[in-house]
């Protein structure tokens, strides 16, 4: 009758999981790795906030934008994260945007944020800052209670 001790090691080693075989060879030849290029470095944006001028002096006009075909290609900004809300027929209308792009030949996809980028791109080209206050303050729903309450 063998031991108490000789029964626990046989049991320990029945327990312990042995590793399987790999199921597919290894590779003879490694695979390539795609290096990225660095991009060409963001030229630092003009300050945000312009000293403000007396009202004499007339805003002046946006420059009109050079086509971005003709010479060299333009570099993208990096995008930043923001929540927006929208109405739902806003919304309807981004996803009837979408649709078309799927739907057109060739196909595009085309999502809602390059939609309002494109839409505030636009915006920007065709009117200042205090037109776009004055415009909002006429078609406002005249909210200008102090908001939500914080701890």
């Amino acid at each position: 009758m063998p031991d108490g001790l000789s029964m626990l090691d046989e049991k320990r080693k029945s327990r312990s999981r042995s590793i399987p075989a790999p199921r597919n060879p290894p590779r003879s030849t490694p695979v390539q790795v795609a290096e990225l290029v660095p991009s060409a470095p963001v030229e630092a944006a003009a300050p945000a906030v312009e000293p403000e001028t007396t009202a004499a002096v007339p805003a002046p006009t946006p420059a009109p934008k050079e086509n971005p075909t003709a010479g060299e290609p333009t570099v993208q900004e990096p995008t930043i994260k923001m929540s927006i809300y929208l109405e739902a027929s806003d919304d309807l209308y981004l996803e009837e945007i979408t649709h078309a792009g799927k739907t057109s030949r060739p196909r595009i996809a085309i999502s809602r944020s390059a939609i309002v980028r494109l839409a505030l791109e636009r915006l920007a080209a065709t009117m200042t800052a205090d037109e776009i206050v004055a415009q909002l303050r006429q078609t406002g729903d005249g909210h200008q209670g102090a908001g939500r309450k914080r701890r």
